[in-house]
């Protein structure tokens, strides 16, 4: 399955929507394509024209606003039927291969926009939404096994991810597709721990294409 691979857009207005030119079936879009609802939702229903499916996880700037849970239900009726919203999903197969994700939200990389935008700086929101992200996510791998898992946050500190300057992506039984960290472009690295586990980041409007 060939899939191509963006995040961290950051885009400010719908008028810096641009065609992508990848080579996959499906793209996947770690976060952080904007702080403003409607164009989150533009830009994902504009690539799935173009793709057989759209797998998208919310980043933090999605979830700049006092009240989140408002943007994310507008998000979740504004989406077209091939859009996938990984965060509120609980395992997805397509071609074969399993794929789950989720915020995977995590207080150690909040930015000061991140402490006074998301809900307010609500503290009692902040724990709770790391608590629920990560505790959901580790359940839906104990629960699918999955092929492919999906989120903003990086799983493990990124000074423990080795890089890779080649690799063979059907040497490992897992991806760990993530966003966040913008110094990593067409990044692929391995940790000691998870040997199987292969991370992938392309903090890049350009696609990242790979097969597996």
């Amino acid at each position: 399955m060939k899939i191509d691979i963006i995040s961290d857009l950051h885009l400010k207005e719908k008028g810096e929507i641009e065609a992508v030119k990848g080579a996959g079936e499906i793209i996947v879009v770690a976060g952080d394509i904007s702080n403003n609802i409607e164009i989150v939702a533009s830009y994902l229903n504009f690539l799935s024209k173009n793709y057989k499916a759209v797998l998208f996880t919310l980043g933090n700037i999605e979830l700049w606003h006092k009240n989140p849970a408002n943007q994310i239900e507008t998000l979740k009726n504004s989406v077209n039927k091939n859009v996938y919203l990984l965060n509120f999903l609980r395992c997805i197969k397509i071609n074969g291969k399993r794929i789950v994700g989720g915020l995977y939200f995590s207080r150690n990389f909040l930015t000061p926009n991140d402490k006074e935008k998301i809900a307010n700086g609500d503290n009692s929101f902040l724990t709770k939404l790391e608590n629920t992200s990560r505790i959901n996510l580790h359940k839906k791998i104990k629960t699918f096994n999955p092929q492919i898992v999906i989120t903003h946050y990086p799983p493990v500190s990124t000074r423990n991810i080795k890089k890779l300057n080649t690799t063979k992506i059907d040497n490992f039984n897992r991806i760990w597709i993530f966003g966040h960290y913008h110094q990593f472009t067409n990044f692929f690295g391995k940790d000691e721990f998870n040997k199987d586990t292969l991370y992938i980041c392309n903090c890049s409007k350009k696609p990242l294409s790979i097969e597996f």
